[in-house]
C-alpha cells in the first residue's frame, strides 16, 4: 500500500518537473491535470502529505482569484477552500489546515481580499462541508476496498499539534475555525 502511494507521488512529481519543459498551455495544462490526478490518488490511498496538493483545493483557489466573481461567489468559493482545510483536519492533519490557513489569509490580505471575519453560520458551512467531503472520500476508500481513513494521531505528535494551534489562533485571531 505505501509502495503504491510513494509511487504516485513520484509519478506526479516527475510529471509536474516535465512540465517545466514543456511549451504551449494545453501540454501544460494536461500536465497539471494528470498531476492533480495523481495527487488526489495519493490522498484517497490515506497519504496525508500530499493533502495540500488536493485536486478540489487548487480549483477552488484558482476561481477565488477570478476577476469575473461577484463578492457572493467570492466569498462562497472561500468558504469551499476553508473547508478543504477542515478536510484536512478530520484526516489528522491540523498542521496542514493551520499552515494552509495562515498562508491564505496572509496572501489574501496582500491582495486585498483577505476576510475580516466570519459568522457562525459561515463557521458550520465551513464544518458541513468539509466532513461531507470528508464522507465522500472515505465512501470512495470503502468502495475500493481500502477501509476507512486511519486519522490517528501519534502521541508524540499531539504536544506539537497543539502548540501549532496556538501559534495559529494567535497568528488568525478572529479568523480562526475550530
Amino acid at each position: 500500500k505505501n509502495g503504491d502511494v510513494k509511487a504516485m507521488k513520484v509519478l506526479a512529481l516527475r510529471i509536474l518537473v516535465s512540465s517545466e519543459n514543456e511549451r504551449g498551455l494545453d501540454k501544460i495544462s494536461d500536465n497539471m491535470k494528470k498531476y492533480g490526478e495523481l495527487m488526489g490518488k495519493a490522498i484517497l490511498h490515506g497519504d496525508r502529505q500530499s493533502l495540500p496538493d488536493l485536486p478540489e483545493l487548487s480549483k477552488e483557489k484558482s476561481r477565488f482569484l477570478s476577476p469575473q466573481l461577484t463578492e457572493e461567489e467570492r466569498r462562497d468559493t472561500l468558504l469551499n477552500i476553508l473547508s478543504y482545510h477542515e478536510f484536512m483536519a478530520l484526516r489528522g492533519s491540523t498542521a496542514a489546515k493551520y499552515d494552509e490557513q495562515i498562508t491564505l489569509f496572509a496572501v489574501y490580505k496582500q491582495m486585498g481580499l483577505a476576510p475580516t471575519g466570519f459568522s457562525d453560520a459561515e463557521k458550520n458551512i465551513i464544518r458541513e462541508r468539509g466532513q461531507k467531503f470528508y464522507d465522500q472520500m472515505e465512501q470512495k476508500r470503502m468502495e475500493l476496498g481500502l477501509g476507512p481513513f486511519d486519522n490517528s494521531i501519534p502521541v508524540s505528535a499531539q504536544k506539537a499539534y497543539e502548540m501549532q494551534r496556538q501559534r495559529y489562533l494567535s497568528i488568525v485571531g478572529s479568523l480562526a475555525i475550530e
